[in-house]
């Protein structure tokens, strides 16, 4: 996990889209499986100077099979941060 300082924050914040796995924490994927969450998942909201705090652009959530290791759900994971990005992009053009 990268954090931004204020004054990046200040520059570009309202121009600037964060991405991240719906599952608090630096390492969201395995403390989610290690909680034994059955649902991780990916968000794009807007950059914000509270950490991981801006407003919700997307949320797309991702049910796990039973006995996902950690490789496999990082593998599920992909395709919906692909698809985050692209519509969290797409939503911020259209409301602006």
């Amino acid at each position: 996990m990268h954090l931004f300082d204020d004054a990046f924050v200040r520059q570009f914040g309202d121009r600037a889209i964060n991405i991240h796995r719906a599952f608090r924490g630096a390492h969201a994927v395995r403390d989610a499986l290690d909680d034994g969450a059955r649902w991780i998942g990916a968000t794009a909201h807007m950059l914000d100077a509270a950490t991981d705090r801006g407003r919700v652009l997307v949320r797309k959530p991702l049910l796990l099979p039973d006995g996902a290791f950690l490789a496999t759900a990082i593998d599920l994971l992909r395709p919906v941060e692909q698809k985050i990005v692209a519509g969290g992009v797409m939503r911020w053009v259209y409301e602006r």
